[in-house]
């Protein structure tokens, strides 16, 4: 397999995770830093909690104008925005599309199974960000008091400065195992079940920290080598629609 195959997964998720990562630190310190002016009781349209949302509809209105001004679609062989392959124009294409991708999952036992793992990956990473919120704020609020959301922001941002770390090691640690990206990905998932199991069962801060932390390192470890291993199974015809019936197990 390639080496530019997998350097570009490694890069996609590489560069996801740099941006949320000041992204989830100014989140986090934006009510503690501008909310003491502002009413905390819920009641008001404008509260501290609030300001995250506010900043963050500024920034995607930014984004959407940089993308209209600066950013140019050239599709291969000259078709527009309005053409689907096959020559189906527009929605008339997504049934075969759709019917495409559902048959390179069923052909292919290793797309298969890719597709049951993300499954599972999906079920973990939704317990985890759902439930993780509320166990650090037990955890943390133990000795009484509240704790300011920078705390969580900053445990968010290192979770996702770990993540980047993970997806930096993905290449080095696959190399040394052979090339084996399907082994480095299984382990890689067995870790960070076993990292989401232990942040549920300690009742220590650091250990919990600790626990959370891994479970997006090893998150980030498995996501290019999977990656990298259905794109070398999935022909580049097929392979976003088939991406997008991935997705949708997550």
């Amino acid at each position: 397999m390639s080496e530019a195959a997998v350097g570009g997964w490694q890069r996609t998720g590489r560069i996801l995770r740099m941006a949320l990562f000041p992204g989830l630190l100014a989140g986090g310190l934006l009510p503690d830093l501008l909310g003491d002016a502002l009413p905390a009781d819920g009641t008001a349209i404008l509260t501290p909690l609030s300001l995250p949302f506010l900043a963050s509809f500024v920034v995607q209105l930014a984004c959407i104008g940089v993308i209209v001004a600066f950013v140019q679609e050239v599709r291969p062989g000259g078709g527009d925005a309005d053409s689907a392959s096959d020559g189906a124009p527009g929605l008339a294409a997504v049934g075969p599309i759709l019917r495409q991708a559902l048959a390179t999952v069923r052909d292919n036992r290793v797309v298969a199974l890719l597709m049951a793992t993300t499954a599972a990956a999906g079920l973990a990473v939704s317990a985890l960000e759902t439930f993780w919120q509320p166990r650090f704020d037990t955890l943390l609020s133990a000795g009484g008091g509240e704790a300011p959301t920078s705390v969580f922001g900053l445990l968010m941002a290192g979770a996702f400065a770990l993540g980047v770390v993970g997806n930096l090691a993905s290449i080095p640690i696959s190399r040394a195992l052979g090339r084996r990206y399907g082994l480095v990905a299984a382990i890689a998932h067995l870790a960070g079940g076993l990292a989401i199991v232990t942040l549920a069962t300690r009742s220590g801060v650091p250990a919990a920290i600790a626990a959370f932390w891994a479970a997006y390192l090893f998150n980030a470890l498995s996501s290019s080598p999977i990656g990298t291993v259905l794109n070398a199974e999935v022909p580049s015809a097929q392979r976003s629609s088939t991406l997008s019936v991935v997705s949708l197990a997550g």
